[in-house]
């Protein structure tokens, strides 16, 4: 538990980001265990003040020595692994002492990175809801017991859409089987008007017409000065985003 907490308390430090967007230097698999193994122990000493060494070093930890998930050990609730990363956040290492969880739940939360993900949100197509310093937290076992909803923001793969860019958050609009119309800068739904209450204002020179596929989603930005949508698969999306603070949060 106390290495989790190390990890945990790295990610949700501000200024982390997530691995794929952030590189950071590799080093000699002896450098990284033995930082990583100080590390541990200030922590164990309540000692530890992460710094942006030490945070580049978990991060290159997690992707060099990825911890085997025990499978006979149940994946944690999203609602479990946010109440942890949110004391981390607010209150630091110190605040951890206080959460009082029963054994067999702590096991479970060892599994929280296969539950939730962290990112850095690397533009401004989804202003004004999020803002470009803003991190997410994305609940990635959500759509495995039910489907994306219409309003859904979502970070979803787009190497289908263009190889090797990173991860996109937008938001989800059009479902399987409808026809999603873009006129003067308004959507309608099967010729529904939709009204967004989340968009300042849109770009009254957007238009589109598009029949979502079977199994896929229509998603755009919430900034529409500029912003195109798009159809995605299902199985592009990573998960829903259930959380997001800025750099000044604490």
């Amino acid at each position: 538990m106390t290495i989790l907490l190390v990890i945990l308390g790295a990610m949700a430090e501000p200024g982390w980001s997530d691995v794929s967007s952030s590189p950071a230097p590799v080093y000699s698999e002896p450098f990284y265990l033995r930082i990583f193994e100080e590390v541990v122990e200030k922590v164990r000493s309540s000692s530890w003040h992460i710094s942006d060494r030490d945070r580049h070093i978990l991060t290159q930890c997690r992707v060099k020595f990825p911890p085997a998930p025990n499978t006979q050990i149940p994946l944690p609730k999203a609602a479990e692994c946010m109440s942890i990363v949110k004391t981390l956040i607010q209150g630091g290492l110190s605040k951890v002492k206080e959460i009082e969880l029963p054994e067999a739940q702590m096991r479970s939360i060892e599994r929280c990175d296969e539950v939730i993900k962290y990112y850095s949100l690397p533009s401004e197509n989804m202003l004004p809801t999020l803002k470009p310093t803003d991190r997410i937290v994305v609940d990635r076992t959500i759509y495995q017991t039910q489907l994306p909803q219409r309003g859904d923001i979502i970070v979803f793969d787009p190497n289908s859409l263009s190889p090797e860019t990173p991860p996109l958050v937008q938001r989800t609009i059009g479902l399987p089987g409808e026809t999603v119309t873009i006129e003067n800068g308004r959507v309608y739904i099967d010729g529904k008007l939709y009204r967004e209450d989340y968009i300042n204002r849109s770009n009254p020179a957007l238009s589109a017409s598009i029949i979502v596929p079977t199994n896929s989603y229509f998603v755009i930005g919430d900034n529409r000065n500029s912003l195109t949508g798009s159809t995605i698969a299902r199985e592009a999306i990573v998960g829903k985003v259930i959380w997001h603070f800025g750099s000044k949060q604490q």
